[in-house]
């Protein structure tokens, strides 16, 4: 059972990703946290599913009013893949950002 802001990516009832997405009751915030894959799954699958992770995770933002996303990791490949969705590296590339986008 995830907590409220778990978010969980499934394909073919397999779970694939886990994350938190945790958000600033105080500001506009949003900060995604412990991305997790499934060890089973082979990583170059996983920018796949990171691409819906973060499909709903802007979605979710959206809803609640909230203006940046931050991520914090030190996994290449997904620091990669969030590069490509749009976040910018900050602090020895370790820190990710990116304003959520609202309408199409």
């Amino acid at each position: 059972m995830l907590p409220e802001c778990g978010l969980i990516v499934e394909r073919d009832g397999i779970p694939k990703l886990a994350a938190w997405l945790y958000q600033d009751n105080s500001c506009g915030v949003a900060w995604l946290a412990w991305v997790t894959k499934n060890p089973a799954i082979h990583a170059r699958e996983t920018a796949t599913d990171v691409k819906v992770l973060l499909g709903a995770v802007d979605e979710i933002a959206r809803t609640q009013n909230r203006h940046t996303v931050i991520c914090t990791t030190k996994v290449r490949g997904l620091g990669r893949t969030l590069m490509r969705c749009g976040y910018a590296a900050n602090h020895e590339v370790m820190e990710y950002f990116r304003g959520v986008p609202h309408g199409s």
